[in-house]
């Protein structure tokens, strides 16, 4: 009998275990997988514009929007009242996951290469910029559901007081994160039109990354609608 319940413990310390090894692949597998399209889209970016204007156009784009989001959500402002969980990767000073600013890369920077691919130079920074951040906001209203309702990346909050926010959680984000999202777009592709870059590009190479996101956010949106 001894033996028997030995043995049970061990099959639940196993179990335990390997649910162990299961949770922590889900709260990293999603992160991993954008840092995956943020290397592919670096490396067709830097076909056209070279690799060093490319390391400067991520290095921008996720400086800048790296602040905005730590600001964020420490304060509110921009986006509204929020916060990350630990379900997309590690977080700097379990604030900021360290894909957040690369998913603004491939997004940002997938939308400047869309509009030059587009335009082919008959278009000012204005008019890119605008593409831009339209395309920006259709990708995160199709993110929201899947990455907060769904996968749990961060939580939605309609208070100030954080004792009182397990209580404040919205039906929908506030309109001013989606206001934000354009804005920032908007603002990053105005700053990009004056980085350096060897070649326009002229490939759609970089749609197609951003087209996967969004593909995968759209099955994602089907699967949870079958369930």
């Amino acid at each position: 009998m001894a033996s028997g319940g030995l043995g049970a413990i061990g099959s639940i310390a196993e179990g335990d275990r390997f649910f162990g090894i299961l949770d922590a692949f889900d709260r990293h597998a999603d992160a991993i997988w954008m840092f995956l399209a943020g290397a592919v889209l670096f490396v067709e970016l830097a076909k056209c514009w070279g690799a060093r204007s490319t390391l400067i156009h991520f290095v921008v784009i996720g400086i800048i929007t790296g602040a905005l989001e730590t600001i964020g959500v420490l304060t509110g402002f921009p986006f509204g009242d929020y916060e990350y969980t630990n379900r997309y990767g590690f977080r700097l000073a379990g604030i900021l996951p360290f894909a957040i600013p690369v998913a603004w890369f491939v997004v940002v920077g997938a939308g400047l290469a869309i509009t030059e691919r587009l335009s082919r130079g008959r278009k000012g920074p204005v008019a890119k910029a605008g593409v831009v951040a339209v395309l920006a906001v259709l990708t995160d209203i199709n993110l929201e559901p899947v990455a907060w309702k769904v996968r749990g990346y961060w939580h939605w909050y309609t208070g100030s007081e954080w004792a009182d926010k397990a209580n404040q959680i919205p039906a929908y984000p506030p309109i001013e994160n989606y206001i934000s999202w354009a804005v920032i777009a908007f603002g990053l592709a105005l700053v990009c039109a004056f980085l350096p870059r060897s070649q326009a590009n002229h490939s759609l190479r970089p749609f197609y990354v951003l087209l996967i996101l969004n593909t995968v956010l759209v099955a994602a949106h089907l699967g949870r609608l079958w369930a």
